[in-house]
């Protein structure tokens, strides 16, 4: 068993690197008012890796990234803003975490403009798994 939370993990790593007045949630859960760019990490799946068995799992994620504007142009200019912040801090953790990211895919949410980036965390079990005999 994984000896911290994976969802809070990933936050803690990325909110130094992140603007102060961002909203950072480490749950799938939007806030009712969106008043600044908000960033909501959801856990999506866990699973075994295909090239290492009984080594590391891999937690997959989905981090949301919304503008808190809706005025089209102004909403797409600062959403392409705020993206390219968000995957410079993604790739400044990359190489100390094994924290990565693939695509960052348009959507909306709650009615405002806004990217799911899909991010991919190896876990290492405590212990790691031992083969049976």
């Amino acid at each position: 068993m994984a000896s911290v939370n994976v969802r809070k993990y990933v936050i803690d790593t990325l909110r130094p690197l992140l603007p102060k007045k961002w909203l950072v949630k480490a749950f799938n859960a939007l806030p009712d008012e969106i008043t600044t760019t908000t960033v909501v990490l959801a856990l999506q799946s866990y699973a075994r890796n295909p090239s290492a068995p009984r080594g590391p799992r891999l937690a997959t994620f989905v981090l949301t990234i919304l503008t808190p504007k809706t005025i089209p142009g102004d909403a797409d200019d600062a959403l392409d803003d705020d993206l390219i912040d968000l995957a410079n801090a993604l790739d400044r953790v990359a190489g100390k975490t094994g924290l990565t990211w693939t695509t960052a895919t348009r959507g909306v949410a709650s009615g405002r403009p806004g990217f799911d980036i899909a991010l991919t965390l190896p876990i290492q079990l405590d212990p790691p798994v031992q083969e049976n005999n």
